[in-house]
């Protein structure tokens, strides 16, 4: 199940957590996202972020 990241809209400067995701939105230019997932040994429920890094084209 794809879900888009939760992007909190404004967060507190002295918050110890919620600027993962959009660190990660603004570096992918939001080519980002999230998706439930089982972890491995436990069982338990985790997210899995998954994003796609823009590069420059090397011409010859």
């Amino acid at each position: 199940m794809n879900r888009p990241p939760p992007v909190p809209e404004r967060i507190d400067d002295l918050e110890l957590g919620g600027r993962g995701l959009r660190i990660v939105a603004e570096l992918t230019h939001g080519r980002c996202g999230t998706q439930w997932t089982r972890l491995c040994g436990t069982g338990q429920l985790g997210t899995v972020v998954w994003f796609d890094l823009p590069t420059q084209r090397h011409r010859p």
